[in-house]
């Protein structure tokens, strides 16, 4: 396989790919926020109704907004820049104007289908975005038998919450 693709930038698709790969960590944090809260009314003996109700919907909201600020800064240059993606038989190069990188196949835990994006997954919130209008339609068939060959490929996610 060899593969080279121009991806144009498109703040919006990072955007939304980036809250999507946050969504997961934000339920986490809130549900232990949640807990930690109602934990804190129940050691302090009960706080005032007004105050313990505060607390337990500020949580959340500020967890929301630190985390939708993280997703903006992180893709803030990526979303504005033209991205070169060479794939290879060993290895996946994306390259922007200033820099580059390398990722090895191994770092690559799977493949993600979505409706306008392939998410090759590196953790639970870190993937790489390889945008299928990028791909003409031979280099799309021969990058699913690559993926699929290598056991990478994930079956279509249902993205009604993810609005991908």
């Amino acid at each position: 396989m060899d593969i080279t693709l121009v991806i144009e930038p498109d703040p919006r698709r990072t955007l939304r790919i980036s809250r999507y790969l946050v969504r997961p960590l934000f339920l986490k944090l809130t549900c232990v926020s949640v807990v930690g809260d109602v934990l804190i009314v129940s050691v302090t003996g009960g706080l005032h109704g007004v105050v313990s109700i505060a607390l337990m919907i500020s949580t959340p909201v500020i967890l929301g907004l630190t985390l939708e600020w993280r997703a903006r800064l992180g893709v803030r240059y990526i979303r504005r820049s033209r991205m070169t993606a060479e794939l290879t038989e060993d290895s996946l190069r994306l390259s922007l104007p200033d820099r580059s990188s390398n990722w090895r196949w191994a770092a690559v835990q799977r493949v993600v289908d979505h409706r306008d994006a392939w998410l090759l997954k590196l953790s639970t919130h870190q993937a790489l975005i390889l945008p299928k209008e990028a791909f003409t339609d031979q280099q799309r068939a021969e990058f699913l038998a690559f993926a699929e060959r290598k056991g990478f490929l994930v079956a279509a996610v249902a993205s009604t919450r993810s609005r991908l």
